[in-house]
């Protein structure tokens, strides 16, 4: 992952709803919806927290299979994320 730190576009309007989280951006109007802990992370994603700094606090707030590859589950969400402009980057 880049070293610059993920923060939620300006042009993504999101809800909680129930047990999910709702994403849509409000140029391309694509549509996400979040599990509890897809949001969780998006929530992280305020420009300020490193990609590390998230992998801490997920496995400090969820409970991780120590099998799981959460490294790798939160790199490919996050890069789901940018492909769909869904984030930038703050330079650092």
């Amino acid at each position: 992952m880049t070293d610059n730190l993920p923060l939620r576009s300006k042009l993504v309007a999101y809800r909680n709803m129930q047990n999910e989280m709702v994403l849509v951006h409000k140029k391309t109007q694509m549509m996400l919806q979040l599990n509890k802990m897809g949001a969780y992370i998006w929530e992280q994603l305020d420009g300020k927290k490193t990609f590390n700094d998230i992998i801490v606090m997920i496995k400090n707030s969820f409970e991780v299979d120590e099998n799981e590859d959460i490294e790798k589950d939160v790199t490919d969400f996050i890069k789901s994320l940018e492909e769909n402009q869904m984030i930038d980057y703050v330079r650092v």
